[in-house]
């Protein structure tokens, strides 16, 4: 049945204008297709702002018009959510470029369309005054839809972003405006529009606004429940003494530490956890590393935490203790008497240059915590190490900056907890971690500090570690793999200086290696290394591997085949493959060509586009035939047959006497149904 979207009204904008046109498509180069959500869909709203064109009061029509549009498209899309070929019709015919790859901007395709979560829509006003006419209008817009009873399916609202970035006369007015905004929204309980995401980076932030920012976050963590937040590439004024300085240092304490405060509270609300806070390009200080990592040593609520390139502007020595504060904030153990939810999974280090004195440091924290942040040789600059004195009040405590009782206060932990101590002296002083601040040394008297010993080295969290361009020198990456990567699930590697036997060694709960752009040190061009490292174990328990762009012969190319061919049972664990590098031959898209025949399990295969010629052509033409689209059959989990088998073992199961054979029959059919992709590129996507 065809889908009839050519003249539909949902995919057409006010004045006969397609939307379309007004439709951009973005995903990050390095996201893992398999796992990531399709790319964002970004909306060109502003064209549609107030002063684009045409009378006040038209212009005003116009936006409301252009967003029911978009939400009209929204509908019609999870209508047709269970017919994923239909669905994918529909946004092709959307995209007037679709097809096109040249006139995207990162070339949308198929599989894409069709994705279960495809789209994740973000209305922009990029470059845009928050004007209190385009509020109103999204308001009545987004409350137009409650009032159709049009915005959800089952329940489930709608989900749009909004997109404020580098807004000019970005101020005071303009995020009270647009916290009223919020507000009116979330105030409707029965609202079928969500906000999943809000974006307010490139904008220039002094203290009266980060404390509005601050209030906006503290609102989301109790009403809006915003699950992505970024703030990339913030100005602010970032001399020490500053109030901007200390103003992100309180936004930090807000975000990550005070939403844990209340969670013993029996009346509380149920934790909220973000799904992602960027500070990506925001340049912070070691005050902020230290705010930021000392909340972390007591819990989480973010699940996705980036912070590419947010040391740009710091001396070596101030670069070096944020390492140390990363490193005991993430991979030291955790008191099990003091632990809390801990939501964090991913984490961004792109960017932030990594040296061999570095990455000792890192090495030296984790094997004694209190000797590197606290008796450094010299006071670390930036962090509270000086005496502090703690008051208690009601159920929580105010810190001050010195033990003098004229002091000014420096923090407010709302809810009584227990510190960690990291050291103590020959009198009775003892440093603790004071979460949101760093660290300080108060007297053993003092409310809610006490020493623990119950660490538990055994159990800790998995990472996904993002860490592009941090050394152009393999030590670095190697110092740092020995200290942390048994501590690894994921990690990206693009555009580093690697030593690919070292990643086998220590990561050794890697299930998604990207080393896409990497130069290899070591013997041969790293293959040997992926299938000898653990005895062979390491290769075995990958789920994606990305060796785009990297130095890889052709020879390489075949022996990875041959061990993926080895490999192609079907309780294989490998799902994807990408092979985008320059010494690809026909040859070794032959050998390809056989690995896909006898493996059964790999999802996703990514190439180079061979030069045109008669037996490439060929060959691909065999690729796309015999592979392309092939429906493969994934094994189930264990725990799925346990379940299934749980429900049979039922006394009133009226199939509790089926056979074995009828049993893996069952579980044969019932494996997960995944159609094969060979991508063609031209070159990889690079880094984003």
């Amino acid at each position: 049945m065809e889908v009839a979207v050519k003249d539909d009204p949902a995919i057409m904008a006010p004045q006969n204008v397609h939307i379309g046109r007004f439709l951009r498509s973005t995903r990050s180069g390095w996201e893992f297709e398999l796992r990531a959500p399709p790319p964002l869909l970004l909306v060109d709203a502003a064209r549609f702002a107030p002063g684009g064109g045409g009378t006040s009061g038209s212009a005003h029509l116009s936006l409301e018009a252009f967003v029911a549009a978009v939400l009209r498209l929204l509908r019609r899309s999870r209508a047709l959510a269970e017919q994923p070929h239909r669905k994918g019709a529909f946004w092709a015919a959307a995209f007037p470029t679709f097809g096109r790859a040249r006139e995207m901007q990162l070339g949308l395709e198929r599989w894409m369309l069709e994705a279960p979560a495809f789209p994740r829509v973000v209305l922009s006003f990029h470059q845009s005054e928050v004007a209190p006419e385009v509020l109103a209008a999204l308001l009545r817009s987004f409350t137009s839809c409650d009032s159709n009873n049009g915005g959800d399916v089952e329940g489930v609202p709608l989900e749009i972003g909004l997109k404020f970035t580098q807004s000019p006369d970005f101020g005071v007015r303009e995020l009270q405006r647009l916290l009223s905004f919020l507000d009116a929204l979330f105030a409707h309980r029965g609202r079928r529009v969500a906000i999943h995401s809000l974006d307010l980076s490139h904008n220039q932030m002094d203290a009266a606004q980060l404390a509005l920012l601050c209030e906006l976050l503290r609102r989301n963590q109790r009403v809006y429940r915003i699950r992505d937040v970024a703030l990339n590439d913030v100005f602010f004024s970032r001399r020490r003494e500053s109030d901007e300085a200390d103003a992100i240092a309180e936004l930090l304490r807000v975000v990550l530490s005070e939403p844990l405060e209340g969670e013993r509270d029996a009346s509380s609300a149920p934790l909220f956890t973000m799904r992602r806070l960027s500070f990506d390009h925001t340049s912070l200080r070691l005050q902020h590393f230290a705010a930021l990592c000392s909340s972390l040593r007591y819990g989480c609520p973010v699940e996705d935490l980036s912070l590419l390139s947010t040391l740009n502007r710091v001396s070596a020595e101030d670069r070096k203790q944020c390492w140390r504060w990363l490193a005991f904030a993430l991979f030291y153990p955790r008191c099990t008497r003091l632990r809390a939810p801990f939501a964090l999974v991913k984490i961004d280090l792109s960017r932030i240059e990594l040296r061999v004195a570095d990455a000792k440091a890192i090495q030296s924290t984790l094997a004694d915590p209190a000797t590197e942040l606290v008796f450094d040789g010299r006071r670390p600059t930036g962090v509270a190490v000086e005496r502090v004195r703690m008051q208690r009040f009601g159920s929580g405590l105010h810190v001050y900056e010195s033990a003098s009782v004229a002091s000014q206060r420096l923090a407010t932990l709302r809810h009584d907890r227990e510190l960690e101590v990291l050291a103590s002296n020959a009198g009775d002083w003892m440093c603790v971690v004071l979460p949101g601040v760093g660290l300080g040394w108060t007297q053993c008297t003092e409310p809610s500090a006490s020493r623990s010993s119950d660490y538990d080295a055994a159990t800790g969290p998995l990472y996904e570690l993002t860490a592009h361009r941090l050394s152009s020198k393999k030590t670095p990456i190697t110092l740092l793999l020995e200290s942390i990567g048994r501590h690894l699930s994921l990690l990206s590697l693009k555009f580093n200086s690697v030593d690919v036997k070292a990643i086998a060694a220590q990561c050794v709960h890697l299930k998604h290696l990207d080393l896409e752009g990497c130069t290899f040190h070591g013997s041969g061009s790293g293959v040997d290394a992926l299938l000898a490292g653990a005895g062979g174990r390491f290769f075995s328990g990958l789920e994606s591997l990305n060796l785009n762009d990297t130095d890889m012969s052709s020879s390489c190319i075949e022996q990875l085949a041959r061990a993926v061919r080895a490999r192609g049972g079907p309780r294989a664990m490998l799902r994807e493959l990408r092979l985008v590098t320059s010494d690809a031959s026909e040859q070794s898209l032959e050998r390809i060509c056989e690995m896909l025949a006898a493996n059964t399990s790999l999802a996703v295969l990514e190439l180079r586009q061979l030069h045109a010629s008669e037996h490439s052509a060929s060959l691909c033409d065999e690729f796309e035939g015999r592979f392309q689209g092939e429906l493969l059959r994934i094994v189930n989990a264990p725990r799925c047959k346990l379940a299934f088998l749980s429900v049979l073992a039922r006394g009133g199961s009226a199939r509790g006497s089926l056979d074995a054979d009828s049993v893996a029959a069952i579980f044969a059919f019932a494996g997960s149904a995944v159609r094969r992709r060979i991508l063609w590129r031209l070159s990889s996507d690079g880094e984003d």
